[in-house]
């Protein structure tokens, strides 16, 4: 089982020890320990926390690595998941849209991770209550995903359930139950297959 706290004093141990540049290893890996640590902070939900770490850890990488490095792209996305973690969702949903138009030039339109970068970015505005955009977004996510990792894939069956969620704020009854319902459907499925 996880320890969250145990991971924190670790990363945090680590983020204590003086930096001699950019340390071992290729570049991308800057700082890796402090990024970590900034998402452990978001997702224990201490947004004040997570930013000021990825605020440091995205400009240090601005710093040595290219625009479209894999790596940066990843700190802007976290950053945003911070900024949102924090209720600046307008900052949140303009990184996002940054992520998913770098990542859609350099990976491409069908990559796994730019997939992923417009489920951020749809989820983003379904926080923000924009769900006319979100919705038709997730959908398209939703479609994507099917087509590129197939129907029982972790992040189809989740888009499933997202794109439920979605319709459920909408108070879109109808599309609700079916979409909801396939994705109970296809969790029930894929817990079937990783625990036999």
């Amino acid at each position: 089982m996880g320890d969250l706290e145990r991971a924190t004093e670790l990363y945090e141990e680590d983020g204590r020890r003086p930096r001699t540049g950019a340390g071992p290893g290729p570049p991308g890996h800057l700082d890796l320990p402090r990024s970590d640590l900034a998402l452990i902070y978001r997702d224990a939900g201490d947004g004040e926390r997570a930013l000021p770490l990825a605020e440091a850890v995205l400009a240090d990488r601005r710093r040595v690595l290219s625009t479209d490095h894999p790596d940066l792209l990843t700190s802007l996305n976290n950053l945003a998941g911070c900024y949102g973690a924090v209720g600046a969702a307008d900052k949140a949903i303009a990184l996002y849209e940054e992520v998913l138009r770098d990542r859609t030039r350099v990976l491409g339109p069908d990559n796994p991770d730019t997939l992923t970068a417009r489920n951020n970015l749809a989820c983003a505005l379904a926080e923000a209550g924009d769900l006319d955009t979100a919705i038709p977004l997730l959908h398209t996510v939703l479609q994507d995903r099917v087509h590129v990792l197939g129907r029982d894939h972790p992040h189809a069956i989740t888009s499933r359930g997202t794109l439920g969620g979605a319709h459920r704020r909408a108070a879109t009854s109808t599309a609700r139950s079916r979409t909801t319902g396939r994705a109970l459907a296809d969790a029930d499925v894929y817990w079937a297959r990783i625990t036999s």
